[in-house]
């Protein structure tokens, strides 16, 4: 069996680093806001 990641290229390989992380970064910066080390300004 082939491996699925090189027959599709290098879309597929971009795909799944994002899905992988994107649930630690958001739990990064949630964590950064609460520290105050993040602040949103809205002008």
């Amino acid at each position: 069996m082939s491996n699925p990641m090189v027959s599709v290229g290098p879309d597929a390989v971009v795909g799944a680093v994002v899905r992988l992380l994107t649930p630690p970064l958001c739990e990064l910066y949630a964590v950064l806001m609460r520290a105050g080390v993040v602040v949103v300004v809205d002008d």
